[in-house]
């Protein structure tokens, strides 16, 4: 089989280009990936907020899957959105028999709810995502919130924010990257943002980024997939050092488009546009 330049994306749509599928593909593709991807969700979404979610059938997904693997050779793979219980599962499914055979780096970015609070996942997918899919993940990328959700318990302070990052390895995961842009400012964090990397190792404090005033849209989105191809161009070593690498990386190449390319596209929160190849 050919080596692939190609990354693999799993989740759902956005029709104004900001988030999910659409602007995954975009980053793999400033990287110098192929973008593959497998659809969970097609969402009814604007700049102002998600009007609907239809999940995808199971199935469907797991045959979106199979149909992938069965020919290609992802480099590795971003996980997003997974909105109901059998979706996860199915996921975790496939995950399983490739890695058993083939395998490659996975990212998972948990979305649970939009910015404007609307849920996007169903009865039983945080448990299902506990207990058949965050073992099986390499790196695991909650905002605040998200964080909140999976561990059940509220985040208020820097104590608890620390703390939190060394909890989400209980759920499994190989490593974790809690993003610090919904933590209350702290009086010695308030010029800049600061996400915490945690593995078996311990916690480290990445450097401080500058922060920008408005809310944009898709940055999860943008960061999981942007850490990916980090890992993915070359491989990154697996050490502590090289995850740690890969990710500064990435989190400074997402910082220089926020402070270069958010725009107002339509009546609601900026996103980022490319208006030629980005790079950093």
């Amino acid at each position: 089989m050919p080596t692939s330049s190609s990354l693999l994306t799993i989740a759902g749509t956005d029709p104004c280009g900001g988030a999910g599928i659409q602007v995954d593909l975009q980053v793999f593709r400033d990287f110098g990936f192929h973008g593959l991807s497998a659809i969970t969700a097609v969402l009814s979404q604007n700049t102002r907020g998600v009007q609907r979610v239809d999940p995808m059938p199971a199935d469907a997904v797991a045959q979106q899957l199979k149909s992938v693997f069965e020919d290609l050779r992802p480099a590795g793979i971003k996980i997003g959105l997974l909105p109901s219980k059998e979706v996860v599962e199915a996921v975790a499914t496939a995950l399983k028999e490739l890695r058993e055979t083939r395998p490659c780096p996975v990212v998972f970015d948990p979305v649970l709810a939009s910015s404007s609070k609307h849920q996007l996942v169903g009865p039983g997918c945080v448990e299902a995502m506990r207990a058949h899919l965050i073992p099986q993940v390499d790196l695991l990328t909650p905002n605040l919130n998200e964080a909140e959700i999976l561990l059940g318990q509220k985040i208020h302070t820097l104590a608890d924010f620390q703390a939190a990052a060394s909890e989400l390895l209980g759920l499994g995961c190989g490593a974790a990257l809690l993003k610090a842009g919904h933590l209350p400012a702290q009086p010695s964090e308030a010029s800049g943002i600061r996400d915490l990397f945690a593995d078996p190792q311990g916690v480290a404090s990445l450097r401080e980024l500058p922060a920008i005033p408005d809310d944009v849209r898709g940055t999860g989105c943008q960061l999981s997939s942007a850490i990916l191809a980090c890992v993915a161009s070359p491989p990154a070593a697996i050490t502590r050092a090289g995850r740690i690498d890969a990710i500064e990386r990435a989190r400074a190449y997402l910082n220089h488009l926020l402070h270069t390319r958010r725009r107002n596209i339509g009546g609601g929160r900026p996103v980022i546009v490319r208006e030629r190849p980005a790079r950093t």
